[in-house]
């Protein structure tokens, strides 16, 4: 029986062997992120190209296996669009962007002048003074200043924001507001892009918290903070952990606290048409409420604090300083690039069709820049890019190009003529030069160190003492039900 099943295993490992084929697989949704971002040295805080792809499939829990990662004729478009995108954020040619210093007051938020009745809304500008957001709902008005139309360059910028809690503790039940008083009042700062929803209305996909910052109570102070802002997006304030949703607390709190700030038509709980306010003595239900808010006096942005021009994106592809893109060598940066996007040294041959597709473009009528960053997308929609190939050597062994690909599966683009030439060198002799092990040659290079640290990441163990803390807990009705 033993002797059956041993050779009957032999055989099924004879029937799988690949040492003489190339195995292909594409990059999954991570890897395909994290090689745009390694290799055009792009920040992805909030660009992330491939938020339109469709979820890879998995097997036993792995999404980078092969037979599983299908390629679709919709994944086909996606990885089109992801290309050019990212190839026109990284692409910075002309001056440097000047900085922009404004300051925007309660006037340039667009608020309400008062709450005459429970709404969607609390986000009143009193008199001129300061503006109050006391509503928590994502969905509803945040602070933005409307005649900002965006930053004009992606890059680092110091947003200086006045702002107090106002109210944490106030006289109503807790119930009523359904927050905790015991909690600071938190000012979230949040970044968005126009293009795809309004800011000052409403949460859009693409929103990213900048910071969420705890107020100081009744007391005046301004915050500062750098974040990084895409060219376009604009800062927008809301309050993180307010009431909500507000239109049933004030409605809650007017009825039992307020009910003769309220119009006339108003008392009895319905939901009329907004009217001009009947209430004895014109107060406004926003005259008399004593609900928990931020308090906003002013928002400063200064921007962007770039070190040096054009960007690291730009550099990555084609080298230090400054040149115009009818002063670029195609020929040479598009052989470089094509090399450090396959993870290999490309051929002059396999070059020379990118640079004279470039040279086409041209010739129908292409600006230099359009035609170049036509030929840099077609290097990054190619297969030989997001499909990952591991071809066998006659003996079976997998060769070092394909070893470095499954390890880093993104490529080195700081010095792109050095990885190739050393690993040119390691195939011929088996080793790097002077005897080194590939592991310490590589963690001596900037980029090398990075992924000695981003690899230790990965596959280190989770916090223990977080684990032992929390996991009884959250084990409890699993082990015990």
């Amino acid at each position: 029986m033993i002797s059956w099943l041993t050779g009957a295993l032999d055989a099924a490992y004879r029937g799988l062997d690949t040492r003489h084929e190339i195995t292909l697989r594409r990059l999954n949704r991570f890897e395909y992120r994290n090689t745009i971002r390694d290799l055009l040295q792009l920040n992805i805080e909030s660009f992330d190209p491939t938020d339109s792809f469709p979820p890879d499939s998995e097997h036993e829990g792995f999404d980078n296996l092969a037979d599983t990662l299908v390629t679709s004729d919709y994944l086909l478009e996606r990885l089109l669009e992801a290309a050019a995108a990212s190839v026109e954020k990284a692409v910075m040619f002309g001056p440097r962007p000047a900085p922009i210093s404004l300051r925007f007051g309660p006037g340039d938020f667009g608020a309400f002048p008062r709450v005459e009745r429970p709404m969607i809304a609390y986000y009143v500008n009193v008199g001129g003074r300061h503006l109050d957001l006391a509503h928590g709902d994502a969905k509803s008005f945040r602070a933005h200043a409307a005649s900002f139309a965006g930053v004009p360059a992606s890059g680092y910028y110091t947003l200086r924001i006045e702002a107090a809690g106002i109210f944490r503790k106030h006289p109503y039940d807790a119930e009523l507001l359904e927050v905790d008083p015991e909690e600071p009042i938190k000012m979230e700062v949040l970044a968005t892009d126009p293009a795809i929803g309004p800011p000052g209305y409403n949460q859009n996909a693409s929103d990213r918290v900048l910071a969420t910052i705890a107020l100081r109570d009744d007391e005046r102070v301004t915050y500062e903070v750098r974040v990084w802002l895409d060219r376009g997006f604009v800062p927008v304030i809301r309050y993180s952990n307010g009431p909500q949703p507000i239109k049933q607390v004030l409605a809650r709190v007017a009825q039992k606290h307020h009910a003769a700030a309220l119009p006339e038509h108003w008392r009895d709980g319905a939901s009329p048409p907004i009217t001009t306010n009947t209430a004895p003595g014109g107060k406004w239900l926003s005259d008399v409420y004593q609900g928990p808010r931020v308090r906003l006096f002013s928002m400063a942005i200064e921007g962007p604090q770039t070190r040096s021009w054009p960007p690291a994106s730009h550099q990555a592809i084609f080298g230090p300083g400054e040149k115009s893109a009818e002063q670029v060598d195609v020929s040479t940066t598009l052989h470089r690039f094509a090399s450090a996007a396959f993870r290999r040294p490309v051929s002059d041959a396999e070059a020379r069709k990118f640079t004279d597709f470039v040279t086409e473009r041209r010739q129908r009528g292409d600006s230099a820049e359009a035609a170049i960053k036509a030929g840099l997308k077609a290097i990054l929609a190619s297969p030989n890019f997001f499909y990952l190939a591991h071809p066998r050597s006659e003996d079976g062994t997998t060769d070092l190009f394909a070893v470095a690909s499954r390890l880093f599966v993104f490529p080195l683009v700081l010095d792109a003529g050095r990885p190739v030439a050393r690993s040119r060198r390691q195939r011929e002799t088996g080793r790097p030069r002077g005897g080194a092990t590939p592991g310490g040659a590589h963690a001596e290079r900037p980029e090398g160190a990075g992924v000695h640290r981003t690899f230790h990441r990965h596959v280190a163990a989770p916090e223990q003492a977080r684990f032992h803390a929390a996991g009884p807990a959250q084990l409890q009705g699993l082990l015990h039900p």
